[in-house]
C-alpha cells in the first residue's frame, strides 16, 4: 500500500464535494472506509423500511451490502454471475483517496479547465463565469462583463452550456440556444429577458462555448450530448492505460443530459477498437433492459464503432500522462468530427463493468489499497 501523508494533509469530504472538513487522525484511505459506513447506514435503513422499493428482496440486499454492494447498483453490473471483476460500491469509495490531495482539481470545474488549457489538452473553451448572479469574463481586466456580452457570443456561436463549477451528473445543466433572433433553454423557447433573469439567479457557474459532437452520436440521439466515460489509470510500472470505457446515451427522459442516473442509457466499449456492446437501460429499480437499437430513435447501438478511436484512446493515455498527481482518472469526453474535446474529471467516477478483468487495473488498485492483495 501506498505511503500516506501526514495528518496534517488528512481530511474528510462531506456530502457536498466542495466541503472538505478536517480530521486529523484520519487518511484518505480512512476517509473511503467512513464514507462507505454512512452509506451501508443510510442503505440499511432504507432496505429495513418496508415501503422501500428493492432490484432484489430485502434478505439478498441484505447479503449484498455485506459484499460491499448497495442493491440500486448492483444490478447493472451482472455481478451475481462474475463478481471478482466488477469494482464494488464499498471498493469505488475507497478510490476517493488514491488522487488525495489533487483531488480537489477534478471536483472543481474552472481549475480543471485551466490546468488543461495550461497543459494543451483539448476542452470547451470557458469564456466567463456567473458570481453571485453577475458574469464575468475571464481574463478581462473589467470588473463586470454582463448579460450583453453574453448574448452577442450566444448569437455568433449559436449554443452555450452554463454549469455548476462544482457537483456532477449534469444536474442544472442549461443550454441557451439562438435561433435566428428567438431564443431557447434547453429546447424551449424563451425570451432573452427571461434568459437575464435566469442568470441573475445563478452562482458559481461556468458559461462555456458549445463543443459539437461526432456525426455517429448525433446519430444515436441528437437531442443531447452524448459523452464518453473513459477511466484511466497511471502505474509507475505500467505507465497510463485506459481501464474501461462507455459511451453515454441520452433518451427522452434524460434530456438536456445523457446521464444515467435520469434516464441515460449507456453501452459498454470494447478498448481494442472502439466498439459498441449492446446498451443497458435500468428501467426500474427491479428492471433492466439491454437495447441492440436506441429505444426513441431505432439507430443501432451493438457494433457500432466510435470514429478516429485510435487518435481518442492515445490522445487520453496522453492527457493522462501529463498529470501524475492525478493517476486515477474518469473522462468525460466528446468525440467530435475531427478529434475529442474533454468536458471534466471525476475522482470517484461510476465503473464500466468487467474494470477488473485487467490484470493492470487489478494491481493498480491493490497498490492503492482499493483492493485486498492476493
Amino acid at each position: 500500500m501506498r505511503h500516506q501523508r501526514a495528518d496534517r494533509h488528512r481530511y474528510f469530504a462531506g456530502s457536498s464535494v466542495s466541503a472538505y472538513v478536517r480530521l486529523p487522525a484520519l487518511s484518505p484511505l480512512g476517509v473511503g472506509h467512513l464514507k462507505w459506513s454512512v452509506r451501508v447506514a443510510r442503505v440499511t435503513q432504507a432496505i429495513l423500511n418496508p415501503r422501500s422499493r428493492l432490484a432484489v428482496d430485502r434478505r439478498s440486499a441484505l447479503r449484498l451490502l455485506r459484499s460491499g454492494w448497495a442493491a440500486e447498483s448492483a444490478q447493472p453490473f451482472d455481478f451475481i454471475e462474475d463478481p471478482e471483476a466488477h469494482l464494488s460500491d464499498r471498493q469505488r469509495e475507497l478510490t476517493w483517496s488514491i488522487n488525495w490531495p489533487a483531488a480537489q482539481l477534478l471536483d472543481d470545474k474552472l481549475a480543471f479547465f485551466f490546468m488543461l488549457r495550461h497543459l494543451q489538452i483539448p476542452t470547451p473553451h470557458v469564456p466567463g463565469v456567473i458570481i453571485r448572479g453577475r458574469v464575468h469574463e475571464i481574463g478581462s481586466e473589467h470588473a463586470h462583463w454582463g448579460p450583453g456580452p453574453v448574448r452577442e457570443r450566444l448569437d455568433k456561436r449559436g449554443r452555450l452550456i452554463i454549469r455548476p463549477t462544482r457537483g456532477g451528473g449534469g444536474r442544472d445543466l442549461l443550454i441557451l440556444e439562438s435561433r435566428g433572433g428567438e431564443y431557447a433553454l434547453n429546447g424551449r423557447p424563451i425570451d432573452w429577458a427571461s434568459i437575464e433573469n435566469s442568470l441573475h439567479e445563478l452562482d458559481d457557474h461556468l458559461i462555456s462555448d458549445y463543443v459539437s459532437q461526432a456525426s455517429y452520436a448525433r446519430e444515436l440521439f441528437p437531442a443531447t450530448t452524448n459523452t464518453l466515460r473513459v477511466i484511466t489509470m497511471l502505474s509507475p510500472t505500467d505507465g497510463p492505460f485506459m481501464a474501461g470505457a462507455q459511451q453515454r446515451i441520452g433518451t427522452p427522459r434524460s434530456v438536456p443530459t445523457d446521464n444515467t442516473g435520469m434516464g441515460g442509457i449507456f453501452c459498454d466499449v470494447d478498448l481494442r477498437d472502439g466498439t459498441l456492446e449492446p446498451a443497458l437501460e435500468a428501467h426500474s429499480p427491479d428492471r433492466l433492459i439491454r437495447h441492440e437499437r436506441h429505444p426513441a430513435t431505432g439507430a443501432r447501438l451493438a457494433g457500432v464503432q466510435i470514429p478516429n478511436w485510435g487518435q481518442v484512446h492515445d490522445g487520453l493515455l496522453a492527457a493522462a500522462a501529463k498529470m501524475p498527481f492525478l493517476p486515477y482518472i474518469g473522462w468525460d469526453v466528446i468525440v467530435t468530427d475531427d478529434g475529442f474535446q474533454i468536458v471534466e474529471g471525476n475522482k470517484c467516477p461510476d465503473r464500466p463493468g468487467g474494470i477488473l478483468r485487467d490484470p493492470r487495473a487489478r494491481s493498480f488498485l491493490i497498490e492503492h489499497g482499493v483492493l485486498c492483495g492476493r
